[in-house]
């Protein structure tokens, strides 16, 4: 989130599996490459739990930010992986200074 414009880190969504992000212009080489890496330790833990990538339809993963009023600010992120055709969901807020 820190290489981002922060214009735009409102709301921003990854799709995992095939590497994107809407809106599309956040993609740049630093963006790419994290989001490679993120794929990389996922498809990691899902061997761990000999989870076939073949069950697995898609991995979306919704972020926003809402800045803090005098510093710091707060994100949520929902990540959802459809598999077998049902939709699983994990919300996570954290905030931070």
């Amino acid at each position: 989130m820190e290489s981002l414009p922060v214009g735009k880190t409102k709301l921003f969504e990854i799709g995992l599996l095939k590497e994107t992000i809407k809106p599309e212009d956040l993609m740049s080489k630093t963006v790419k490459a994290t989001i490679a890496q993120y794929k990389k330790w996922f498809l990691s833990e899902i061997d761990k739990f000999k989870i076939n990538l073949s069950d697995i339809e898609k991995i979306i993963v919704k972020i926003a930010y809402k800045p803090g009023k005098s510093f710091g600010g707060c994100y949520t992120c929902n990540a959802t992986i459809t598999a077998k055709g049902k939709c699983y969901t994990k919300k996570v807020m954290s905030g931070y200074l």
